[in-house]
């Protein structure tokens, strides 16, 4: 079964990090052979520091619907989705949405000053190292802004490479 939706973590190799500019809009599709055995791939787990440098981990976050967005201030598109986003978050969020922000490809400073003037409500962490540092290996990022849906179990449910309609509809889908 073909699906847009899950990753291969298991995968042994990883995809090369594309430019935004060639990845918008761009739907994944993988081989998807987990879940016609009904197996999921659970969500890596990671910890990486807040705005007031606490350490925050994914597994904090189990029992809600989360959306990792991958972003970096550099990018276009990336910068380009917020508004959608913040509507889905007012929306959502109330209902057990977590969307958490994880900076790509930039120093903490740039960090700091993107979330504070882009006014991003939600969790933002800073994830250091260049391409995307481990996280992107682990995640496999093929470009930004890179979505990945988790569901309250702490399993992928879904991964959008750009910024997509059918993410939204997916929320609708979960919530409404």
């Amino acid at each position: 079964m073909i699906k847009k939706l899950l990753f291969a973590i298991a995968f042994a190799f990883s995809f090369p990090i594309m430019d935004s500019a060639q990845t918008a809009g761009a739907e994944v599709e993988i081989e998807d052979d987990f879940e016609e055995d009904g197996d999921m791939i659970p969500a890596p787990d990671f910890t990486l520091k807040d705005l007031q440098g606490k350490d925050v981990s994914l597994t904090s976050f189990q029992g809600d619907w989360v959306i990792l967005d991958f972003w970096g201030s550099w990018c276009k598109y990336c910068l380009l989705s917020f508004p959608n986003m913040k509507e889905a978050y007012a929306k959502y969020h109330p209902l057990g949405l977590e969307i958490i922000g994880i900076d790509c490809n930039e120093s903490e400073e740039a960090w700091r000053q993107a979330v504070k003037a882009l006014e991003l409500p939600w969790v933002s962490l800073y994830n250091p190292g260049p391409k995307g540092g481990e996280l992107a290996q682990i995640y496999q990022l093929q470009g930004y802004p890179t979505y990945v849906v988790i569901n309250p179990e702490g399993y992928i449910y879904e991964y959008f490479l750009g910024e997509t309609p059918e993410m939204y509809e997916l929320l609708r889908a979960i919530y409404e």
